[in-house]
């Protein structure tokens, strides 16, 4: 209990410009802000850091052959997506 109320042994730092939008890299829990390169698995919209193209996206398990390379922030809600369309973006991707 006293190491909850002391925040001198916290683990996890986060360094990170909470006045500039970023989302976080999936596999280093890093921040990737606007304009910076990222790749985004095309299944599930994961979001990894450059040099990670070589890896298993950690949510879905895909491989690098379904993600897709992007600059910045990308607004993708799949829910929105009828099925038609779902399958058109996984051919496409």
């Amino acid at each position: 209990m006293a190491a909850e109320k002391d925040n001198s042994d916290a683990k996890n730092q986060f360094l990170y410009d909470e006045n500039n939008p970023f989302v976080i890299c999936s596999r280093n829990f890093v921040p990737l802000y606007r304009c910076q390169p990222l790749y985004k698995c095309s299944f599930c919209r994961a979001s990894y850091s450059e040099g990670l193209e070589s890896e298993l996206c950690v949510r879905c398990l895909s491989d690098i052959q379904n993600w897709q390379k992007c600059i910045g922030i990308e607004n993708f809600n799949i829910k929105q997506l009828n099925s038609f369309q779902f399958k058109c973006v996984m051919i496409i991707n």
